[in-house]
């Protein structure tokens, strides 16, 4: 039985796997004349607009209309921006009169200064490391106290053992394909000797302070957005969100035990037991609730009445739901009638597909009909 199942599950995602290509090749087809309809509006658009003088004053008048009102807006931005300039202006101008006066503390331009210098010290500093690590590599081995981290002191003294060693192999060859392979060699070296240098720079005092700084502004622009309530409305939604997952998990795994035939010590009909269900309605015992639960479940095998409004139930992939009209229909029993008149030939491939395609016009036709 469970092979069954197994390839009818395998022909309705064939069956499904080919509708949905028919429908992206559908969709491109719909796309790509549509984009040509746009461009034949445009191109015919511009044809016609130049031989319509009446129609250019029109386009003019609005585009200076629009115009017009883009620099009242624009002139609305100055008249009030000219405020905040000319207040910025005069506290730079106080701040530098203070320095020129020789006012005691620092200045704006005293902070500013520091600012820089310390962004330039950081900059002096990784060039310093950069240089000292590829010196050392390459033999300058007095350069190896600048760096800290023992570990990295040795890796350095590994490279430059190494880096020794090829570089008299370079010499003692006058092969270019030997000395191509050598360079290559020597380049691996010395580019990880840029990177023990970064890693020296990263973790220098410097660094650290510069990179708890910007930690700092970026604490400052989450506190500021938390007091926006853009964290709390993003928050909301996200919940919102894990909420309808829960409850899809829950409806998920909830089971009717009448459905499953459970044993009645487990709230079920006595139809069964829990330890010698059938294989294809084997679940976990994890799962399983008592039948007042008020949950349903899930109607794999099918549903043949639903008893009243708003039933719950959980759908798979791959089964329809009918509408009362199509299900009274369906209970009526008898299937759609087509009658053809007159001779049907069939010369080629493209008849059949003609053929097929009115079939299931008149199908259609009569299965909404019956209603």
């Amino acid at each position: 039985m469970g092979a069954l199942f197994g390839v009818a599950e395998g022909i309705v995602e064939s069956f499904e796997k080919q509708d949905q290509a028919f429908q992206d090749y559908v969709k491109s087809q719909y796309d790509r004349v549509m984009q040509e309809q746009q461009a034949m509006l445009q191109r015919g658009t511009t044809l016609a607009a130049a031989g319509d003088e009446e129609y250019q004053a029109a386009m003019r008048g609005l585009e200076e209309a629009q115009n017009e009102l883009e620099k009242l807006m624009g002139q609305g931005f100055i008249d009030t921006r000219k405020d905040g300039i000319q207040a910025q202006k005069e506290w730079l101008e106080e701040q530098t009169k203070q320095k020129e006066e020789g006012e005691t503390g620092l200045g704006l331009g005293d902070a500013y200064g520091l600012i820089g210098s310390f962004q330039a010290s950081l900059e002096n500093d990784k060039e310093r490391l950069e240089r000292d690590a590829l010196s050392i590599v390459m033999g300058d081995g007095e350069k190896i106290s600048s760096y800290q981290d023992s570990a990295q002191r040795e890796r350095l003294e590994e490279l430059q053992a190494q880096y020794q060693a090829l570089e008299e192999q370079y010499g003692a060859t006058d092969s270019e394909e030997m000395q191509r392979k050598i360079g290559a060699k020597m380049g691996a070296l010395l580019a990880e000797a840029q990177i023990i240098a970064a890693n020296e720079y990263n973790a220098s005092e410097g660094a650290q302070l510069m990179q708890e700084s910007n930690l700092a502004l970026v604490q400052g622009i989450r506190d500021d957005s938390v007091l926006q309530k853009e964290y709390y409305n993003a928050g909301y939604t996200m919940g919102e969100e894990f909420s309808q997952g829960i409850l899809a998990a829950r409806m998920e795994n909830a089971f009717s035990p009448v459905d499953y035939g459970l044993a009645p010590e487990e709230g079920g009909a006595g139809i069964g037991s829990a330890t010698s269900e059938p294989e294809n309605n084997a679940i976990p015992s994890a799962y399983k609730v008592k039948a007042d639960s008020g949950i349903h479940g899930r109607y794999a095998y099918g549903l043949d009445y639903v008893p009243y409004d708003n039933f719950p139930a959980l759908l798979h992939q791959g089964e329809r739901v009918l509408t009362a009209s199509q299900a009274r229909s369906a209970d009526r029993g008898g299937g759609v009638n087509v009658t053809f008149s007159g001779p049907v030939t069939v010369r080629e491939e493209a008849d059949l597909d003609r053929l097929a395609a009115k079939l299931a016009e008149k199908v259609a036709r009569a299965a909404l009909l019956r209603g």
